[in-house]
Order: structure tokens, then sequence, then C-alpha cells
């Protein structure tokens, strides 16, 4: 496997990112040598230059598989490294999270052909089929490598990656028929003559501006060689987009506690990481949530053509008298409103492709603090409110005494934040996702043990989600090895 990835220490270097890049590699060996004790074909699709550095980032294991192996076996197969996550996007990809020291590795198993849409653009078995052996680790070909190096992201975020433009430039100058031949079976040959008149002359920056004919011109071939596949795989993706914005594989978390408990500032470090330390795509950050209606204030200031009032000094939470009763109801009403458009609209989205969305508020705080959200009324109001807004999937609780908090913040009395956190760990043991973090331990230990929270909840979620695939027992059924003959090259053919 490989063993030669990891620079050699010296004194600049940091020792943590040399352990970091050891767990990372001894991870990767792992996934791969067990793919090959079960004679399953595989190769890496890119960045193998990448290995295991770029991957204490954000960069992925892009790993395909012979698609004729089950899932359920390639996760049988990876069972006991015990994955934190898994996301099957489509049928043929799926991507695992696996810990790897403190980090999350992030897997993006192609165990069927790539597919934009339902067509297919980068075929498993004509990859496959031309995988070559790159300083003991199995990878695409040079020629497969540019070409998904140069449309898989063009198709999917509509920008082209500038780094992949000299190994694109040196496939073409390699093997310019056979990429020109791959390019017309893809796109046509009058797109295929212009794609190659901008690898030839530099000009592959260009390519952004005609995304969208690309994927028109995909879409129409794969209709014209497979309609009745490409058709059945599009209908299947879009129960699938359904299904992950019922069951999402991203995670919805609130951090609350009294003032002074750090919510903002983990909420700011945790989305900052620079290492990959939990098992997501992305991290995004909103304060209570994403809105979609205008504020209130907004819409008044807009009607009655004035400037918009100003706000509450934030420095004093308590400092703004309560609302009557009847218009912080209604007031409630509106924006339990735009909090769910806003949950139907952006955060299903961002949930379904597999991010950890975090907030340092939630309606939930009314029933705590009603002073704060200028409610006097009964409790009962406050209590029906919070459980209407819609509710985070894991709620942390930062809690230390109140000495501790005090001494960061002093908004409001100590006897008020005293009653604050005993409210907060009342609320914490009457819901059963709700987990308590000692916020009283320096603050780089607290974001350890809200990410150590975080992964275990979303480990032990996935495995609830994906029992029969995860952890069924049974022998495992692949195929065997395939003839080595089928493992050739285009320029041995």
């Amino acid at each position: 496997m490989i063993t030669h990835a990891v620079d050699q220490p010296n004194a600049q270097h940091n020792p943590p990112a040399d352990t970091r890049a050891a767990d990372v590699l001894a991870l990767v060996n792992q996934i791969l040598s067990r793919l090959d004790a079960a004679n399953i074909a595989w190769c890496v699709l890119r960045n193998r230059d990448r290995i295991p550095s770029g991957m204490l980032e954000w960069d992925d294991l892009d790993l395909m598989v012979d698609k004729r192996v089950p899932l359920r076996d390639l996760l049988e197969l990876f069972a006991d490294l015990k994955p934190t996550q898994v996301a099957p996007v489509r049928a043929g990809f799926t991507p695992i999270f696996f810990p790897a020291g403190d980090l999350s590795l992030r897997v993006d198993l192609y165990h069927g052909d790539m597919e934009w849409r339902a067509a297919a653009y980068g075929i498993n078995e004509e990859i496959l089929a031309e995988r070559r052996d790159d300083n003991g680790i199995m990878v695409a070909s040079g020629m497969h490598q540019a070409f998904l190096a140069w449309f898989s992201r063009l198709l999917r975020e509509g920008s082209f990656k500038d780094r992949y433009a000299p190994m694109i430039m040196e496939a073409m100058r390699q093997r310019p028929d056979d990429f020109r031949a791959l390019l017309e079976e893809t796109f046509g040959k009058r797109m295929a003559a212009h794609l190659v008149d901008l690898a030839r002359s530099g000009r592959l920056r260009e390519s952004d501006a005609i995304v969208g004919e690309l994927k028109r011109l995909i879409w129409l071939h794969s209709l014209r060689r497979q309609p009745v596949g490409t058709l059945t795989r599009y209908l299947r993706q879009i129960g699938n987009a359904i299904d992950h914005r019922v069951r999402p594989a991203g995670l919805d978390v609130a951090l609350l506690g009294p003032d002074g408990a750090g919510k903002s500032s983990l909420c700011a470090a945790i989305a900052a990481q620079p290492a990959r330390r939990v098992p997501f795509t992305k991290v995004k950050y909103r304060r209570l949530y994403h809105r979609v209606l205008p504020t209130i204030g907004d819409l008044e200031a807009k009607i009655r053509r004035r400037p918009r009032r100003a706000r509450p000094d934030a420095s004093d939470p308590h400092g703004v008298s309560p609302r009557p009763t009847p218009m912080w109801v209604t007031f409630q009403i509106y924006y339990t409103v735009d909090h769910w458009l806003s949950e139907l609209i952006w955060n299903r989205r961002q949930l379904a492709h597999t991010n950890l969305v975090l907030h340092d508020r939630h309606p939930l705080e009314v029933i705590i603090d009603p002073t704060r959200y200028r409610y006097a009324g009964p409790s009962w109001i406050a209590r029906l409110f919070g459980r209407l807004a819609p509710q985070p999937d894991l709620l942390i609780i930062l809690d230390a005494p109140p000495e501790v908090f005090q001494a960061r913040k002093q908004e409001i009395t100590f006897e008020e934040t005293a009653r604050q956190r005993a409210a907060f760990r009342d609320l914490a043991s009457r819901m059963p996702n709700a987990r308590v973090v000692d916020a009283s331990q320096p603050f780089a230990r607290v974001v350890d043990d809200v990410i150590a929270e975080i992964n275990q909840f979303t480990e032990k979620r996935s495995r609830r989600r994906f029992a029969a695939l995860i952890s069924q027992s049974g022998s495992r059924k692949t195929p065997d090895k395939l003839p080595d003959a089928r493992w050739h090259t285009r320029e041995q053919s």
C-alpha cells in the first residue's frame, strides 16, 4: 500500500500534524487492504498526490469500486472501522465518513457510474479497466483523471478549478484521439471539438461560461444512448432527493446556555475548524435561523417610509419592556411561520447535502428567559411556541457554576444566571436529544467535547438508520476477482 506519502518530520513540522497524517494514512491503507483482501477491483479517481496531506483539511478520498459489489457488502467490509456517517446520495454513490484520530476522513465511494442527474459520464467499467499502479496505489488512468477533474466539479458547482489545467493539457497531449473520443461520447462531436480547442489553447477557464450547454448535452446524449435507463435513474434520483429532505444525513444542532456560556464563540470556532473534525461536508452557522421573510421592524419601516427603529441594546438583554401579550403572540406567530419556511426552504437543503448547521439561539429559550424575548404572559404560551418551532436534532446545553458565567459576562444578575442555569439543566433532563457539556473547562477542551458529542450522536443515528446495511451479520458474497485480461489500458489494447 502507500508507504511514502507522509513527509519526513523536521524541525519546522508541527508534531500534531504528523500524527494526524499518520492516522489518516493508516486508515486509507486499512480501507484499501480490505478491498484487496475481498478481491474487489478499485482505484482512486484523483488527488493521489494529496494522500494524506490534503485530507487533513477538506480533501476527500474519491474511490471507485466494482459496481457489481452490493453496497451492503461494502459497508459490512468497513463496519469494524466504525464509520460515523453513511450518506447514500444516489444509487452508485455513497459518501462514508471514518474516524481517523481526531479527524474524520470522507471517502466518496463510487460503486456505480458517475452521473449528473442520472446522465452517466464516468463509466465504472471503463475507468476500472484502465486503472494503473502509482507507487503502491491503484489510480484511474491519466486521461480519466483529467476528464473527471475537468467536468465533475464543473457539472456539480459550475466552476473550473485552475490547478487541474496542467493535468488536463498533459492528458490531451499524450492521448489526443482517446480524449477526443471520450469527449464526443459524452457531449457530441461539435462540443467535443470546442472543448479540445479550449484545452489546446490554454483557455480551460472559459469552460465556466458553457456549463449550461454541457449539462444539456450530457443529459441528451445519455437519453439517446439509454432512454429507459436514464429516465429510470432520474426518477430514482428524485425519490432520493425527497428522502434526503425527509431524513437528511446532515445534523441541526443548537448550543444553549446562560450568558457567558460561550455559545457564539463555540459555534464560530467549530465552523472555522481548519481540519475535518466533524463527519459532514460543510459547517454552517446561523444565530437563530436563516430568515426568509423580512423582520417586522423592516416591514414597519417600509410601510411607514421611515428609518427602522433602533434595535435594543444587546449589552442589556433585560432592559427592554415586555410587549403586550396579544402583540407578542402575533409577532411570534409571524416568526414561527418564518422559521418553518426557513426550515423547509433553506435548512432542509443544507441538511440534505450532509452539512452541519449550528445555532446559538432557539425559541426554546423563551421558556427559560422570557424577559430577553420581551414576554410577560402565561408560561404555557411560551412553552407552546417553543414546541411549535422546528426542533434541533441535537441540543447541547453548556453548563458551569454561575460564578464562571458571571466572570465572563455580567449582563444579567448573579441570581438570574443561577436561575437560568437550573432551568437549562431541567430542560436537558426532559429532552432525550439533549446533552450537557461542562463549559467551565478551557475553551479548546469545550470545543473538543462539543465535537465529540456531535460525532457520537451522528454515529449512533447512522447506525440506527443503516442497521440492515452496516451491522448485518453473515458472510459477504462479493464477486471473484475479474480476469487479469480485463484490466488493461487502452494503449495496450
